[in-house]
């Protein structure tokens, strides 16, 4: 799969997600992270948690998609060494949900 956009070039192009993104060609162990670093505007679409590589991306989740925190939350599935900290500091107003 590739993740190079066939407009402009850009690899992960967010102004044109709709051009190169494939649920099921997506190589989500590699590149979960940089869904999130790249296009998380377009997390609605994106998003499938038995996908997300959660190892890789959860400190990131907190980062750049917290207002969508309570789609993706699950403590089961969150990687609590990785992304605690991320957690505390973007999701504090969900506190008692985590």
């Amino acid at each position: 799969m590739s993740t190079q956009c066939p407009i402009c070039g850009e690899i992960f192009c967010s102004e044109h997600f709709d051009k190169w993104w494939n649920e099921n060609k997506f190589d989500w162990i590699n590149y979960s992270d940089k869904l999130i670093q790249h296009c998380s505007k377009y997390f609605d679409i994106w998003w499938n948690p038995d996908k997300f590589n959660w190892i890789t991306g959860s400190w990131l989740l907190p980062l750049y998609c917290s207002q969508f925190f309570t789609k993706w939350w699950n403590p089961n599935l969150f990687h609590w060494a990785a992304g605690s900290w991320s957690l505390a500091q973007y999701c504090s107003n969900y506190f008692e949900e985590w």
